[in-house]
């Protein structure tokens, strides 16, 4: 499949990680919001099904799968400095967790353990509760449920 910006995909993505690397929270975030719209834009555009079908195409130096984990992270290190991150945080971990094939993995686990979670940041508890009732009831052993705080 032919997707014309990926080498603006690549670049925002790993001027993210030159932020991060720098313990830029909030820069790695912007720089990665507008990654993960260009993402969602070409898996759209492109007609892929899944994260894991884009990955299969993209020839960047990450895989999304990867870079996701990563991006979730700082947005947690972002909140620290302006809760606005949280919103975005979950945003971006419901969207992926829609976009990825493997509902059962790892990474989807973290991310909604990161929706769970965000919603307790937002003041949202009601629906942080729903959302890690719902992860621990179908994954009673898994233990990657990060701090509510």
């Amino acid at each position: 499949m032919k997707i014309s910006n990926w080498k603006q995909i690549d670049a925002d993505m790993q001027r993210g990680y030159t932020h991060a690397m720098a313990n830029e929270s909030v820069p790695a975030c912007i720089d990665w919001g507008k990654t993960w719209s260009a993402i969602v834009a070409a898996m759209d555009s492109g007609g892929y099904a899944s994260t894991e079908e884009f990955d299969e195409d993209f020839p960047g130096l990450q895989c999304v799968f990867n870079w996701a984990s990563d991006y979730e992270i700082e947005l947690l290190n972002a909140v620290s400095e302006d809760i606005s991150f949280a919103r975005e945080r979950l945003s971006f971990c419901t969207e992926y967790f829609a976009r990825v094939a493997d509902k059962q993995g790892h990474n989807s686990l973290n991310m909604r353990s990161a929706i769970a979670n965000s919603c307790f940041r937002l003041g949202m508890v009601a629906d942080g509760e729903k959302h890690y009732l719902a992860l621990t009831t179908e994954h009673p052993t898994w233990g990657g449920l990060d701090s509510l705080v």
